[in-house]
């Protein structure tokens, strides 16, 4: 486990990206799996294509982004900006 500044344990954060056409499956089991993780040791954080309603549901469960379609993400380069300002 991670240690925050002080010392004290900090949950790892965990990225998880779903890429599915539609809202089904995959994204339902997706949100019971990071709406039952142990907060404690992990910090879910879950990409998706699509920011339909059943899609912006998720952001209840953790911390959401949208990636557009057709985003390319170049070595090195960090995601979270470009899903925190397009969202």
């Amino acid at each position: 486990m991670a240690t925050a500044h002080d010392g004290s344990p900090r949950p790892r954060r965990v990225l998880f990206v779903e890429n599915g056409i539609g809202y089904g499956g995959a994204i339902i089991c997706l949100r019971h799996l990071v709406r039952n993780l142990d907060r404690s040791r992990y910090e879910p954080i879950v990409v998706t294509g699509r920011d339909d309603a059943p899609y912006q549901g998720i952001a209840a469960e953790a911390e959401w982004g949208r990636l557009p379609a057709g985003s390319r993400v170049t070595k090195g380069e960090s995601l979270f900006p470009r899903i925190y300002e397009e969202s």
